[in-house]
């Protein structure tokens, strides 16, 4: 009996198996009802069973090649959105479609004659519709957690920005509030540096999903003194490491067309990195006139980056 065959002859054993396995996965799969279970198996297998069947399909193509991909990668897609919203994972949903490889394979060869030989073109049609399964349901999940990740980042940096201007209200109604001791004026302003930097970070994160959607950055670009720009940006650093000796040099006309935020956001990065991974206790800001260029550069007295870590420290 030729795989195709089999597999409609035997296609509710073959269901059962699928199902006591997916039992077996995670807790919330015991709750599902047998339709639900089995789902789109039966569609799944139909696709494949047609394909092998097809005639002069062997002389065709082949092994390797889909021939109705379209529909097949429907109702796989369709299988992992069902799936991962019933409580699956990605890990859980492969080990489903490798155990439905090892079940029809097994069931297969114990129904064959001894003098029967195993069709190994069959054989290979059905583990490329499998494979398929698997790639689509690996990019249907790389898709899901993107969006939705990215979805709840929105949200979050939305629902960050309220308490954290609360927080700066009542810092500065604190010093509005009457005369205040020394050390009530240094803890007010450590409040005021760590909602700055806060409310840094969430911009950092929405620039991070604008990036990761296909957005361009917004950049907001005026003529400005790029030395002016990073002596703020030091001040700003010095502010949070009193130990630290960051010093600023600068040297000729840095006048150009520079988004102040981000520019400043850069370098604020660049140093606290400095001072942060290599333990620094002396940084040193330059900014240089090159002509039609600025040259910046960040200096500390830590260990130089690996040489193999160059191409890749600037992933996000």
């Amino acid at each position: 009996m030729g795989l195709a065959e089999f597999i409609r002859a035997n296609l509710n054993e073959i269901e059962k198996e699928w199902e006591e396995f997916a039992k077996t996965l995670t807790p919330s799969a015991a709750r599902l009802n047998v339709s639900t279970l089995r789902d789109h198996l039966p569609e799944i297998l139909d696709v494949i069973a047609t394909d092998i069947d097809c005639p002069g399909r062997e002389r065709q193509m082949d092994g390797n090649k889909i021939m109705d991909r379209e529909r097949f990668d429907r109702i796989a897609a369709r299988h992992a959105a069902m799936r991962l919203n019933s409580g699956f994972d990605l890990e859980q949903i492969i080990q489903e479609y490798s155990a439905l490889r090892e079940s029809v394979t097994r069931l297969w060869l114990r129904s064959l004659p001894g003098q029967e030989q195993l069709n190994l073109f069959e054989l290979s049609r059905f583990n490329a519709y499998i494979d398929q399964a698997v790639s689509q349901l690996a990019q249907r999940y790389a898709s899901d957690s993107t969006k939705y990740g990215d979805r709840f980042v929105t949200i979050l940096v939305h629902d960050l920005r309220s308490p954290l201007n609360f927080i700066n209200i009542a810092a500065y109604a604190l010093l509005e509030a009457g005369p205040v001791t020394e050390a009530q004026v240094s803890n007010i302003s450590r409040i005021f540096r760590g909602v700055k930097r806060i409310d840094r970070l969430i911009n950092d994160l929405a620039v991070a999903v604008r990036g990761r959607v296909g957005s361009p950055l917004p950049l907001t670009k005026v003529k400005a003194d790029l030395g002016v720009i990073c002596e703020q940006a030091v001040e700003e650093v010095k502010a949070a490491y009193a130990n630290v000796v960051i010093a600023m040099r600068r040297s000729g006309n840095l006048t150009g067309e520079w988004d102040n935020e981000r520019i400043a956001q850069v370098i604020f990065n660049l140093i606290d990195n400095a001072i942060i991974h290599a333990s620094a206790k002396k940084v040193e800001m330059i900014a240089q006139d090159a002509g039609s260029a600025v040259i910046l550069k960040v200096c500390n007295q830590g260990s130089p980056i690996p040489a193999a870590m160059l191409d890749s420290i600037f992933e996000p």
